[in-house]
């Protein structure tokens, strides 16, 4: 993206200065501008100097969420996921293949600031184990790095430090040595997991951190989702096999974690009610665990009893009230699932406790649009638009939050006014350029 910006900089700076000429001249199709013209206005035009402003740099970190792919054929929509980076992540789990040599693919571009030695993590399932005697519950992957650099990936090669939301895991995979400049990435699906044959991988994100005489760097801004220590190693071991799960609950049925880890495998293989079985039973050992209880609630709406799922959800909100992301979810599956009157309590709810929050006002007039009432939909998005008034950082949290929940419409509106009022900030203008793409409207973008 910087690349980019840097290249138009001279030219947005040119068109404003010709626009604010133009606008000062009669449009008579008569009438021709000589040379004393121009000077005259020149002379009374004042020159519009602006000071591009670029996107924050100077980070050791080069984060990448999965849903921004150039091009994938993983899903046709990222899925909603509140306890993932960005909200949303990639998600593949097929039981066919593709014709031909085709794989499953998600392909990334990203740019280097400068050489150097970078850590190569990503965030989501880790990948299957090559020993064919090992269970693996999803699948390996292979990736492309620019044109001359390929690698297969199985659970034998990665470092895994622990888990941050269901079937989500931080994963070591290698150093890499990169230039300065774009560079390109490709994660392939080519194997199907050993234990059904499904091409299963969760992307949520991927990231490089710098390395300086082989010491890992962590300077400038860090994302808000990311490992609290990453060079934890305590849970660096494969998944291990259902009956090896259970002889261990058996040898230590005090042990709440030993549930928990083999109702996350059935939660893998889409065995819902054995997870949930087990996770009752570490509930039984660890009483109102909020992680037990999230884990409960999910399972539950996977398996479809939405309603027992918002039950939980709403006893889970009781005990950690500032879980904002947890009320969040909780208020989305309400409303996917046709139960606006609970989604509006809850997002209610949770703007009585949080006015200030845009993602909870947004949201609940998302769910008025959603049950029929546009008034108050309507009446909603303009207070949500007063109380980001002309801020900049705040308008674009909402056009994000408008993005991720399917209204790039409306985050067009909002960028085309912080554009007229913050017409240096060059990354504004790429934004708006992403949100006319995701609204179908490519014509609108700049050539």
């Amino acid at each position: 993206m910087i690349k980019k910006i840097l290249g138009v900089i001279l030219i947005l700076l040119i068109s404003l200065q010709i626009i604010a000429a133009q606008e000062s001249v009669p449009a008579d199709e008569e009438s021709v501008l000589n040379e004393d013209i121009v000077e005259e206005i020149a002379d009374t035009v004042p020159i519009v100097k602006i000071t591009p402003v670029l996107p924050k740099t100077g980070s050791s970190i080069i984060f990448i969420e999965g849903e921004d792919a150039v091009a994938t054929n993983f899903n046709r929509e990222p899925i909603l996921n509140y306890s993932s980076s960005g909200y949303r992540t990639l998600q593949l789990n097929q039981s066919t293949g593709l014709q031909g040599n085709s794989v499953y693919y998600a392909d990334y571009v990203f740019y280097i600031e400068e050489d150097a030695v970078y850590e190569f993590w990503y965030g989501g399932t880790p990948p299957g184990n090559k020993d064919e005697l090992l269970p693996s519950f999803s699948s390996p992957f292979h990736y492309k790095l620019d044109s001359y650099y390929e690698y297969d990936v199985y659970r034998e090669d990665v470092e895994v430090i622990g888990g941050y939301a269901p079937a989500y895991y931080w994963n070591y995979v290698s150093d890499l040595t990169l230039t300065k400049g774009e560079h390109r990435i490709t994660f392939e699906i080519p194997e199907r997991r050993s234990f059904d044959s499904k091409f299963f991988f969760y992307l949520d994100n991927f990231f490089l951190v710098k390395k300086v005489n082989d010491v890992r760097v962590l300077e400038g801004e860090i994302p808000p989702v990311f490992p609290e220590d990453m060079d934890d190693r305590t849970l660096d071991s494969p998944f291990k096999s259902i009956e090896d799960y259970e002889i261990l609950i058996r040898d230590n049925p005090e042990q709440s974690w030993n549930y928990i880890e083999i109702s996350m495998i059935y939660s893998l293989i889409g065995d819902y009610l054995s997870s949930l079985k087990n996770l009752r039973k570490a509930l039984l050992l660890e009483p109102d665990d909020p992680y037990i209880m999230l884990l409960i609630a999910k399972n539950l709406i996977w398996k479809g009893s939405f309603q027992d799922g918002l039950f939980l959800y709403s006893d889970l909100l009781k005990l950690v009230p500032e879980r904002i992301d947890i009320l969040t979810e909780a208020g989305k599956v309400a409303a996917w699932t046709g139960q606006f009157e609970t989604s509006k309590e809850l997002f209610l709810g949770g703007v009585e406790l949080y006015p200030e929050n845009l993602n909870l006002q947004a949201n609940l007039g998302i769910t008025y649009l959603w049950s029929g009432d546009s008034f108050l939909a309507e009446k909603q998005f303009e207070l949500v638009n007063n109380l980001a008034g002309d801020d900049l950082l705040l308008n674009k949290e909402l056009a994000e939050i408008f993005e991720v929940n399917g209204y790039p419409d409306k985050s067009i509106e909002i960028y085309k006014k912080l554009i007229s009022l913050y017409p240096e900030d060059l990354e504004t203008r790429f934004f708006l350029e992403e949100a006319y793409v995701q609204n179908n409207q490519r014509k609108n973008v700049a050539a």
